[in-house]
């Protein structure tokens, strides 16, 4: 039996861009198992959270995927992603440059 997929979910609280990262969480739990956190993402100035450590609370399993939408998290993300080593999914057109972003869903 393999491992299940820890995916982790930045939300900034609007409603339409959580349901854009769920979505896409579900449709891989259709591919193979998947353990789903949400973590909300504070609002704060973009540069700040791109030069924040990144760490995540112990209780936060390390990431095997990070997926987000919405401005607000974008800095957040890069911060995790590069913490973890995991790969980073945004869905929408990015703030900052798209190549920072492992696949960005436009």
């Amino acid at each position: 039996m393999s491992k299940a997929l820890q995916i982790l979910l930045l939300t900034d609280g609007k409603p339409g861009h959580e349901n854009q990262s769920r979505g896409l969480a579900e449709a891989l739990g259709r591919l193979t198992e998947v353990n789903e956190t949400r973590l909300p993402v504070k609002k704060r100035h973009l540069i700040a959270s791109l030069f924040s450590s990144g760490k995540l609370h112990e209780d936060i399993p390390k990431p095997d995927l990070i997926i987000g939408a919405g401005h607000a998290v974008h800095g957040r993300m890069l911060a995790i992603a590069r913490s973890s080593g995991a790969p980073c999914v945004v869905l929408m057109k990015p703030t900052l440059p798209s190549n920072l972003f492992d696949l960005c869903l436009i």
